[in-house]
């Protein structure tokens, strides 16, 4: 669900899928959505973590998981919630498209980093 709700806002932060409503009100329709699903994503996360704490300490995928989603949530909550809210005419293209494509990539890191934990010995 997270990736969802992420996806929404970025892909319209690029330029891409529906035009008709503003970015800021998208954004604030799928807030929580968001904050549901992170407040689901972590507790069981912690419980993951703590089936395999050690596995997970010593794993490098684990860390790479560990700093993309400090970093996305932090990206996420500040600086792209101030480029969803700001007017489009004021803020220009180029920082619209340069959020919606670092929460991408951010999000992505985290997505990858689990998926890289399966895989890991």
């Amino acid at each position: 669900m997270i990736g969802g709700t992420i996806l929404l806002v970025d892909v319209r932060l690029l330029g891409g899928g529906e035009r008709w409503s503003p970015v800021s009100e998208l954004a604030r329709g799928v807030q929580p959505w968001l904050v549901g699903s992170l407040a689901v994503m972590i507790p069981s996360g912690i419980l993951l973590f703590l089936a395999e704490s050690i596995k997970c300490y010593y794993s490098f995928p684990f860390w790479v998981k560990m700093w993309c989603l400090l970093l996305a949530l932090t990206f996420t909550f500040t600086l792209r919630r101030r480029v969803v809210n700001a007017d489009p005419a004021e803020l220009g293209l180029f920082w619209r498209k340069s959020a919606g494509a670092i929460s991408l990539v951010l999000w992505s890191g985290v997505a990858w980093g689990g998926r890289w934990i399966g895989f890991s010995g």
